[in-house]
């Protein structure tokens, strides 16, 4: 479960697209979208809805919360945890951002409302088979909602994936949630005392 987990922090943390370096300067709107992907992670809790649309119509939900110390995931049905500190989750710079996901061909796209908060929308490329639309708040600079359109090259892969965000003070972890990390981390100690003292611990 563990490694689960991990793999699924890896996969959010790097919006599982990691598309080439680019050694040219980015335009403005890119390190705009740089910068609202940064201050993404840097929130004390985040919350990411996400739809993933597969070629043959199959949808698949899950909903990842990240707050200051812990991550939960909730994959069809299922509740994983793990530890991930805000620290670790930080990512640098605008720029190393930008330069990392291989962000191209980005523009302003005007402004729309999104659950009524007025946001400034941004397409951008991460390849040339990848094309990505996010609205940013123009009240906080946050993402409120990212499309993104894909050419997968496995059937596992979605073709389309829809996220919306909520933040700190919006986010609340589900008590089953809780319990799940609960007996996570008590499992964890009972298997630490043991190979400190060979006396098995009781986990419920």
């Amino acid at each position: 479960m563990r490694a689960s987990v991990l793999t699924a922090f890896a996969f959010a943390a790097s919006m599982a697209f990691a598309g080439p370096l680019q050694a040219s300067p980015m335009s403005d709107a890119c390190m705009r979208v740089a910068n609202a992907k940064l201050q993404e992670w840097n929130q004390a809790r985040l919350l990411r809805d996400r739809m993933d649309t597969y070629a043959n119509g199959s949808t698949l939900n899950t909903q990842i919360i990240f707050t200051e110390n812990g991550m939960f995931q909730l994959v069809k049905g299922v509740w994983r945890t793990g530890q991930a500190t805000r620290h670790q989750r930080s990512a640098g710079s605008a720029s190393s951002v930008a330069h990392n996901m291989g962000f191209t061909d980005c523009s302003a796209d005007g402004a729309e409302n999104v659950d009524g908060q007025k946001a400034l929308v941004y397409s951008y490329e991460q390849g040339p088979d990848m094309k990505s639309r996010v609205w940013i708040s123009e009240a906080t600079g946050l993402p409120l909602r990212t499309e993104i359109s894909q050419t997968p090259e496995r059937y596992d892969i979605p073709a389309k994936i829809i996220m919306t965000y909520a933040y700190n003070d919006d986010v609340h972890v589900p008590k089953v949630a809780e319990q799940r990390n609960w007996i996570r981390m008590k499992t964890s100690q009972d298997w630490l005392n043991y190979m400190a003292t060979g006396t098995p611990g009781t986990s419920h």
